[in-house]
């Protein structure tokens, strides 16, 4: 549709998608996929379940200094079957690829016997209401379990990117949750840091969100975005959001329970913001 400022709309061009043959394409291919000897040769893990060290453990203390110790994670690593700190990791097989990407032409009835007005590239994503692949390997006997995500927004560092003038931001940081558990319940909520005014180059926070949701998910992540804020105008976006997926967390943390493990303690990461409006104009840095 091209619709003018104060216009109706105008149609430029239709065109028609068949969900119930692209439906029976990935039907098939699924059952091909588990059905083939050479491609579960590829895709699958080892067959016999494997003994791995992932335990977390404490570094020794610092030569100098007081002394304080870190918590580690360790990188797995081969243990003997009978050895009690291993942790036992089931064979999986890998997500399958997703839809090829379809170009399907436009037409426009009114425009007489024109063969095409354009073409529309895109793909379509299927999938159940819960997706099954999510219950491989856990014990849902049908009821969900409530957990808190706690995310701990530290600081941000290596700004480089400026909405104000005088090459500074009035900083905070935005987060989006998006997270939908096995009965298609959502539980969508939208945060904010306080705000660290005139930050140059770093800004501090060490500000704390809490989100409860039920677990088993088919869908969990956190969008985050540094934004600047004006007292007048509208809040500038100073980066692109980044989507953190929390899917693999949360399944983790499910299963562990119903295993009856212990927690597996906090997990850290560093974010990176590289895409910004106007990167290519190189006064936009």
């Amino acid at each position: 549709w091209h619709t003018p400022d104060n216009e109706s709309s105008n149609l430029i061009g239709s065109t028609c998608v068949d969900i119930e043959d692209r439906w029976l394409i990935l039907e098939q291919r699924k059952q091909r996929e588990q059905a083939r000897q050479d491609h579960l040769e590829e895709v699958v893990s080892p067959s016999a379940q494997s003994k791995f060290l992932t335990r977390m453990v404490r570094s020794p203390p610092p030569p100098s200094g007081p002394l304080k110790r870190k918590i580690l994670w360790n990188e797995p690593c081969l243990l003997p079957e009978s050895d009690p700190r291993s942790e036992t990791i089931s064979p999986s097989c890998i997500t399958p690829e997703g839809m090829p990407i379809e170009l399907l032409p436009l037409h426009n009835d009114a425009l007489g016997n024109i063969a095409s007005v354009g073409s529309l590239r895109m793909w379509t994503e299927l999938d159940t209401l819960a997706d099954e692949t999510l219950k491989e390997g856990v014990d849902f006997d049908g009821q969900s379990e409530e957990y808190e995500i706690r995310v701990h927004v530290h600081r941000v560092t290596n700004i480089c990117v400026f909405k104000d003038d005088a090459e500074r931001n009035d900083l905070y940081v935005l987060g989006k949750l998006q997270c939908s558990d096995l009965a298609n319940e959502c539980y969508d909520r939208v945060v904010c840091t306080d705000c660290h005014k005139y930050a140059t180059d770093a800004a501090t926070f060490n500000w704390r969100w809490i989100f409860r949701i039920r677990a088993p998910v088919t869908h969990c992540s956190l969008e985050l975005t540094l934004m600047d804020s004006d007292t007048i105008t509208s809040n500038d976006q100073v980066y692109d959001p980044v989507d953190y997926p929390l899917d693999q967390l949360v399944l983790l943390a499910y299963q562990r329970q119903k295993l009856g493990k212990d927690p597996m303690g906090k997990v850290s990461q560093t974010i990176v913001f590289t895409e910004w409006e106007g990167k290519d104009n190189p006064e936009s840095r």
